[in-house]
């Protein structure tokens, strides 16, 4: 699947989708997850 929000330049909050918005959410809470597994 392709980044939707790769060379897109985030200059406010208000600039992003509710998917975009979304997909940061879910991006962070899998690297959140990972860490706490390698630690």
């Amino acid at each position: 699947m392709a980044n939707p929000l790769y060379h897109k330049n985030i200059i406010s909050i208000n600039d992003l989708s509710r998917e975009d918005l979304e997909l940061v959410l879910r991006t962070a809470a899998s690297l959140k997850a990972q860490r706490s597994r390698s630690c």
